[in-house]
């Protein structure tokens, strides 16, 4: 009878609080749309999703003043990188942001690298790693020549075959969500070159230690295999920021999902939603942003302290 009953909570909870997606998520919006009708049931759902941005808004408030303390919160009110960035050691800072899983458009890296990160006074790099070709390609064209913005066509795991090769399954929907290295259900594949995330960081040089770091990530269950990788590797101190719903090792495999949830808990890695459905809202896109801010000057701090030493 308890097992019955923790099972029927268990499955509430995925509808009121979803481990990954919050109040706003899939599994309650398609059952509001089951039982009312569209006229009624869009109001219902766009109230859900202001009240979960305003949960958001409220926790990533209290994540602040839990990373930087109460009187930095004050001050950054009003944020201005510019007068921030007048001392001699914040101008020799540069802001790394690696977005995992650009898909379709790069909609999220195109939203951060015209509107976020050029306001926030440092010099900046962007990274976008899309493993499908074609999305590839699309997004290198939406971006044209951005020098500060670079892809990567490649697929992210945690143990590359020798010779570097994995198999992306294409979804047959048609719109290229579902697209993953795990979901070989999927007829349709194609061979797609694959990387370990701290392989290539070394490879390329990139030094995560002296830089601010943000990391936003929708890799259709992928996720594990970089946050893994983070970890064994001792990445996890130099990121600053973590961004994403990070719900599709749930939709593949809901055990190892309870496995991924209890890694990131037991290495205080805390991420807050950051998807093309949250950025088509100005008040979501202020939440997000507002804890981008956070993230930077929490990773500029860091720094800073760590050079006095």
């Amino acid at each position: 009878m308890i097992a019955i009953f923790e099972k029927i909570q268990k499955n509430i909870n995925w509808y009121l609080r979803h481990p990954h997606q919050g109040l706003y998520n899939k599994n309650i919006r398609g059952k509001i749309r089951g039982i009312f009708a569209k006229s009624t049931a869009e109001p219902i759902i766009k109230f859900i999703f202001y009240l979960d941005t305003l949960l958001l808004f409220i926790r990533v408030f209290f994540k602040r003043i839990n990373l930087l303390g109460l009187g930095a919160t004050i001050k950054l009110a009003v944020p201005d990188f510019s007068a921030k960035n007048n001392d001699k050691t914040s101008q020799k800072i540069k802001l790394l942001y690696f977005d995992l899983g650009t898909h379709k458009n790069a909609d999220e890296l195109y939203w951060m690298a015209h509107k976020i990160l050029p306001s926030l006074g440092y010099q900046y790099q962007a990274y976008g790693f899309e493993a499908f070709p074609k999305f590839f390609e699309e997004a290198q064209k939406r971006f044209g020549e951005i020098g500060n913005v670079t892809f990567i066509n490649k697929a992210l795991c945690l143990s590359p075959p020798p010779n570097g090769k994995l198999k992306f399954y294409i979804s047959p929907v048609g719109d290229g969500v579902g697209n993953s290295i795990y979901k070989d259900q999927f007829q349709n594949y194609e061979e797609v070159d694959a990387v370990k995330f701290s392989d290539w960081l070394r490879k390329e040089g990139i030094n995560l230690e002296d830089s601010i770091c943000l990391l936003r990530m929708n890799i259709e269950g992928a996720e594990f295999d970089v946050i893994s990788d983070l970890i064994e590797s001792e990445l996890t101190q130099y990121i600053d920021g973590y961004f994403g719903s990070w719900d599709d090792v749930s939709k593949i495999d809901l055990q190892k999902d309870e496995l991924f949830r209890s890694l990131l808990k037991a290495n205080h890695i805390d991420k807050i939603p950051f998807h093309v459905g949250d950025i088509v809202s100005p008040f979501r896109c202020n939440a997000i942003k507002y804890h981008i801010i956070t993230c930077v000057e929490y990773g500029r701090q860091k720094i800073i302290n760590k050079n006095k030493e």
